[in-house]
Order: structure tokens, then sequence, then C-alpha cells
């Protein structure tokens, strides 16, 4: 079969999403990533105890997120370790693999809290933080419709930090520096005050840093305000 060809059935989890039961990966036998937190809203009802990873890997460096949809017509087989991707019934050709567990997972802060729960990752590499938990918008219902922070944070999401001291910042970004990340993500709602929320975010990429060293890149996904601001 051409590269090209192989191509294809590596853009259909990510275009079709696929059908499983929530409950598929709950007795997998391996270490993986397991979270649902950055895409939280994309497999519904999924709860951390459902240990459903944010991604697969598909083979030759392509990853797609995990997006659970009964109707579709991919369906996801799970057994023994081995999970496969099957389309009307038939198997396709990927070689598909789960994330890896995060080396600094696993670890405490010294403020106590550990650090799967205040740092959030997306994808496979990508560490940062999930901040602000609550948006501008929600009181008048009218989240973008790309939104999983208020989904997110009532299930799978429910145990992640909602505060961010800079002393643990600056720990959790030398942290994860030793797995060498291409780019640190930062993710928030949307604040009350512009202009607070402005300085709330500088001051995190201060604290990061200050642990990871000036080179890093850093990316920060934030709605502005199409309205006069609250407080």
């Amino acid at each position: 079969m051409t590269s090209t060809l192989l191509q294809w059935p590596r853009s259909l989890p990510c275009a079709m999403g696929i059908a499983f039961s929530l409950d598929a990966f709950v007795d997998h036998p391996g270490e993986f990533y397991a979270n649902q937190y950055v895409y939280g809203r994309t497999s519904k009802n999924a709860l951390r105890e459902h240990r459903l990873p944010q991604c697969l890997n598909l083979g030759d460096g392509v990853i797609t997120a995990l997006l659970r949809r009964p109707d579709s017509r991919l369906d996801l087989w799970v057994q023994d370790g081995k999970v496969a991707i099957r389309r009307d019934g038939r198997e396709l050709p990927l070689d598909v693999t789960l994330p890896a567990m995060p080396p600094y997972f696993g670890r405490q802060l010294s403020n106590g809290m550990r650090t799967d729960d205040f740092i959030a990752v997306a994808g496979e590499v990508t560490p940062g933080f999930f901040l602000y938990p609550d948006c501008f918008y929600f009181p008048d219902g009218v989240p973008c419709s790309f939104c999983s922070l208020r989904h997110t944070r009532k299930t799978s999401g429910k145990e992640m930090a909602d505060s961010f001291d800079i002393q643990s910042v600056k720990e959790a970004a030398a942290m994860w520096m030793e797995a060498s990340p291409p780019i640190i993500s930062l993710t928030t709602g949307t604040f009350p005050n512009g202009d607070a929320g402005a300085l709330y975010i500088a001051r995190i990429v201060e604290g990061i840093r200050a642990g990871s060293g000036p080179d890093i890149p850093i990316e920060a996904y934030a709605k502005p305000q199409l309205f006069p601001a609250r407080g």
C-alpha cells in the first residue's frame, strides 16, 4: 500500500470520531496517559475513572484526538492490551498505541498537590496549565462553541487545580523540562476583568520562565471580551 493510501485511514478517526464503550479502557493492563481534561467535551459523560486517553498514536508520528461518537462507522477494539480501529467491522491498517504517561507525573509539589492534578497535558507531549476555570460568558449561556471548560470542570477534570501559586508553577515547569517539550500551552476561560486577567496570565508566564528557562515557546488560549468588563 502506498504512503498516500496509508495516510487516508489515519485521517478517519479525527474526521469521523470513534464508537466505543465508556469502560473500554477501564481494565486495560498497561500504563498510559488517561486524560480528557483539555478536550473534555468531546467524549460526553466521560469521567476520570473511565481512563480514556486524550489521543491515540497511529504510527509514523501521527496523533489523533480520541473523539467518542456512538453513531460512527468506526469502532474501537480493545482486548488484552491491544487497541485497534475498525471500519464497518474490518480492522484498519494502523499501528495504534496509547500515549505514554508523562515522566513528570506521579510526583508531589511542595504545596502538597499531585503533579497529575496541577499540570494539564494537551495531546501527548505539550504540558501546561488549565488556568482560570470560569468564563465571563457562562452566566449568559454563550460560551465558545468549542468550550470544554465548564463540562470538564464538572466531570473528568474536577480534581484539577483551580488556583496557581507561583512557587508551584516554577516547580512544575522545572519538572516538565525533563521531557524536553516543544511548547507550553495555557488554557483559560475569559476573566471578568480583561486587564486583571492579562496580568494574571503574565505572572504565570513569568513563573514558567523561572522554572523552565527563557527559550521555551508558550501559547495561551483566552477569548477576549466583547462586552464591557464586569468588576
